[in-house]
């Protein structure tokens, strides 16, 4: 951010440009060990853990997570807890900055219930609000922007006064970004070809999606939900019906729209006898 102001002088008006660097979501790391005890930390016994619902083992960018710090059940009962500091870091510290600015781990919110608050001791760091036994607490974690790197969510839980756990096995729980093809980036075009023979490819493609693997806002109407029939060409480079950032063909247009093949077949074979080398076109199961 920029901030300009105007002085005058002798002579002229002259611009005062103040530059004031913003640093966003990037704070030290906070020191959970917890205050006016004398014990030092115990070795993690699998009593308490940290959970993300679902069990993911990456994150995508911009997607909220439930993650809860809960004790095991032993017998009929789970474990209880009175304190516990729940912290979003970098998974790997780097030392030249570690007490200064970190990278953005993404941000914690509250679910508005009275057994949690922020931590008034450090930054995006979350807390509880007594010290009154409790088997589990839950919040939301928004996951950083694209290229944030591996996230470490690291707990400090404190079972009484003088006993008390920290990062240790199931109190740290480590996520990594889910690292999505960039449509953007698209490879070069190589001018000429110079393949001296004859090659060979065989193409196989089998469709994954369904409402188990991605069940956010899977169509209800399952029975008109399906892959189109499947259709492509070796051309030459001088030809061309689909360029990103560019307007489609007709065809290409009604592929994606309606999963109708036959314009786009139609535009192909017009281009067989210049441009064209192989169609390839297979129905859908």
């Amino acid at each position: 951010m920029i901030l300009r102001s105007l002085f005058q002088r002798k002579g002229g008006t002259f611009a005062l440009v103040l530059v004031v660097a913003l640093i966003t979501a990037s704070t030290p790391l906070c020191n959970r060990a917890p205050d006016g005890t004398g014990a030092g930390k115990s070795p993690a016994d699998g009593r308490f853990r940290i959970r993300i619902a679902g069990n993911p083992e990456l994150y995508t960018a911009g997607q909220t997570y439930t993650v809860s710090v809960a004790g095991i059940r032993s017998s009929r009962e789970p474990h209880k807890f009175s304190g516990f500091m729940l912290a979003a870091e970098p998974e790997v510290v780097d030392p030249i900055v570690n007490g200064g600015p970190q990278p953005n781990t993404g941000e914690f919110q509250l679910l508005g219930d009275a057994l949690t608050r922020f931590s008034e001791k450090c930054v995006n760091v979350v807390t509880q609000t007594s010290t009154l036994p409790k088997s589990e607490i839950q919040v939301l974690w928004v996951a950083p922007p694209t290229g944030s790197g591996c996230i470490a969510f690291r707990t400090t839980v404190i079972e009484h006064r003088d006993v008390w756990y920290m990062d240790d096995g199931p109190l740290t729980k480590i996520l990594c970004e889910d690292e999505q093809d960039v449509v953007d980036n698209q490879p070069p075009i190589v001018d000429p070809c110079c393949a001296c023979d004859e090659a060979k490819y065989e193409l196989t493609f089998e469709g994954l999606w369904s409402r188990h693997t991605h069940p956010k806002d899977f169509p209800t109407n399952s029975w008109l939900t399906r892959f189109s029939d499947i259709i492509g060409a070796s051309h030459t480079v001088e030809y061309s019906f689909w360029k990103y950032g560019e307007l489609a063909s007709n065809g290409t247009q009604q592929v994606a729209e309606h999963g109708s093949t036959h314009v786009l077949e139609s535009e192909l074979k017009g281009q067989v006898s210049t441009n064209m080398f192989i169609l390839v076109f297979t129905f859908a199961d």
